[in-house]
């Protein structure tokens, strides 16, 4: 068995290695589209085929795991982002970005806290893309119900959230900017 020292030692060269960052960021974000293009390629009739339907729906729900991966992809890639800038995920064995609250997953920030700009609506974009990551990619509620509260959309239906192509595309868009700072550093 290895020392403690080696071990530590071992623990803050994996984690402040920006290309195993980098890596990880892109195999969750693999993992997401994988999911999403699995929803969107759902293209079954229910006047023709109810059968097909009601076999497909099982697969509807995935939306929610392919934006928790897509946020969490985000989030790996930020860190990634820190690290290139010549920062420091860990030190002495321990996790720690003093600029980022501990257990966090708000996307906002952890973007603040490791110095990449958002525009507003790219923060409105992350900042519902963070309640899949903390819950709804893995819990059919938050933690408590005033961190979502049922909100009316433009028809006037509340819901707790709302997620649509142009969230995806924008999150989507926010990833590529991510892997060109973390490329060209």
């Amino acid at each position: 068995m290895a020392s403690d020292e080696a071990n530590i030692e071992q623990f803050d060269r994996t984690a402040n290695d920006s290309k195993l960052w980098v890596m990880r960021a892109e195999d969750l974000h693999t993992g997401s589209q994988v999911l999403r293009d699995k929803v969107t390629s759902l293209k079954c009739d229910i006047e023709k085929d109810l059968a097909g339907a009601v076999r497909d729906m099982k697969y509807v729900g995935l939306i929610f795991q392919s934006a928790m991966l897509q946020g969490f992809s985000i989030e790996a890639f930020l860190k990634a982002n820190w690290l290139v800038q010549g920062n420091k995920v860990a030190e002495d064995g321990h996790y720690n970005i003093p600029s980022i609250k501990r257990d966090s997953h708000d996307l906002p920030s952890i973007a603040d806290g490791v110095g990449f700009p958002l525009s507003v609506d790219e923060r409105e974009v992350l900042a519902r893309l963070s309640l899949f990551v903390s819950s709804y990619g893995r819990y059919p509620i938050t933690k408590r119900w005033q961190h979502n509260p049922l909100t009316p959309d433009k028809h006037g239906i509340p819901h707790r959230l709302s997620w649509s192509n142009q969230d995806h595309a924008t999150a989507e868009a926010i990833i590529q900017r991510l892997t060109n700072a973390t490329r060209t550093a």
